[in-house]
């Protein structure tokens, strides 16, 4: 009865079970499965296999697939492969009609690889730290008047100051004045005072001098070294840019690239190939019910 009559609903497991619930055996579900199928029918196929069909947004399985539906409704069917999704927004599903639908995916192409220059092949293996300057690095001071501090000078020249003008001999812009009942000379303090002021004006005076001086050998010492430093970078450049492990890796670049080209001329030749994606029906042969 099944061979010579067609089915109307699909096979699913849903119906599978309620069948074999019924006392239905294997030969019979064999047989309804092969019987001609009045209901609806999607065939979907893809160029690669292996694609994931989603129909109303559910996934069903994967290319080369065929699925029964109950007839009257209307789906959107997609498939995923290769990063891509190529969607049928509107699938009819009629009765006794195959749907047949193939999906084509093309490949997409590598990204083309950027050659490196013979310093950048030189810094990234690490080439430049066996280079050596033929010049070494000159020297900078590290500090103004390590040598002379400001306080030092300050305390030297008050402390000599007072000793200078303080003594006998001396007279530091103060007239000596003598005690007419003692003798003594009461000007030695007023002159230790003075003597001490000048002597910080001079240790003061020392400091700028020797600041300014030592300012500009440090600066000059700064000029000469930045100089060294280009002129060791450039140096440095000429001797990667001819070193043979540098050009060995900037040949590797330029012969992956070369391939990298050629794969994606083979690809997109196999793209203009392929079939274009299409959707057709046709009417599923059996005698009516």
């Amino acid at each position: 009865m099944v061979r010579e009559s067609c089915v109307t609903f699909p096979l699913d497991n849903a119906a599978t079970s309620r069948l074999r619930s019924a006392g239905a055996d294997e030969n019979l579900l064999n047989a309804i499965r092969t019987a001609c199928f009045t209901g609806a029918e999607l065939v979907v196929t893809s160029q690669p296999t292996g694609a994931q069909v989603l129909v109303g947004r559910q996934a069903v399985g994967t290319t080369p697939l065929t699925v029964r539906y109950l007839p009257g409704q209307t789906v959107e069917l997609a498939a995923v492969s290769r990063g891509r999704t190529l969607t049928y927004s509107s699938v009819p599903l009629r009765a006794r009609q195959r749907t047949r639908a193939f999906l084509s995916f093309a490949e997409d192409t590598a990204a083309i690889p950027r050659i490196r220059s013979a310093v950048e092949v030189g810094q990234q293996s690490r080439l430049d730290q066996r280079w050596t300057p033929t010049v070494p690095e000159p020297g900078v001071p590290s500090s103004s008047l390590g040598f002379l501090p400001l306080n030092g000078l300050l305390a030297a020249g008050f402390l000599s100051g007072r000793q200078y003008c303080g003594s006998a001999n001396a007279t530091c812009f103060i007239e000596t004045e003598v005690d007419p009942s003692t003798g003594e000379d009461i000007s030695t303090g007023d002159r230790k005072v003075v003597g001490g002021l000048m002597g910080m004006g001079a240790g003061l005076l020392t400091f700028i001098v020797a600041d300014r001086l030592w300012k500009g050998r440090h600066n000059r010492a700064v000029a000469r070294r930045a100089e060294w430093q280009q002129s060791n970078e450039r140096a440095r450049t000429l001797w990667m840019q001819q070193h043979p492990e540098a050009l060995r890796g900037v040949a590797a670049d330029r012969a992956a690239r070369q391939r990298v080209i050629e794969a994606n001329a083979r690809i997109k030749a196999r793209n203009a190939a392929l079939p274009p994606s299409s959707l057709t029906t046709e009417t599923i042969a059996g005698p009516a019910n």
